[in-house]
């Protein structure tokens, strides 16, 4: 019972890692996308429009245009350099990699332990 229990172990274990590897091949190529767990969002200010309040001043309309412009050139540069759809990508493989080696992990384990039932029997015979 032990020798059957053993194989049966062994063949999960070895189904698990090899699923494993495969997902992780055909994520890590480009063929399928990886499990959003993060997502992107879009995130808008709202400025208030110079219409609605005409008792600010001229000079701090202009501050305000000006901290308004800096702050947009900003957030264009720092979109040329790392696009926000970036991060979550390299947050979705992350994360994708820490599962992966948790399901190596427990294939690995499921496999050893299948190992032992079958040579625990051999050696009783």
């Amino acid at each position: 019972m032990k020798n059957i229990l053993g194989w049966i172990l062994i063949v999960i274990g070895l189904v698990i890692i090899l699923g494993d590897i495969f997902v992780s091949y055909n994520y890590f190529t480009g063929k399928d996308k990886f499990p959003e767990i993060f997502k992107e969002t879009v995130v808008s200010s709202i400025t208030p429009s110079s219409a609605s309040n005409t008792t600010i001043n001229t000079q701090q309309q202009l501050q305000n245009q000006v901290s308004e412009n800096i702050n947009n050139s900003i957030k264009d540069q720092l979109n040329n350099i790392l696009p926000s759809s970036s991060i979550s990508l390299m947050l979705n493989a992350s994360l994708w990699s820490l599962f992966a080696f948790f399901l190596l992990s427990a294939g690995a384990k499921l496999a050893k332990l299948g190992g032992g039932f079958v040579r625990e029997k051999k050696e009783e015979e």
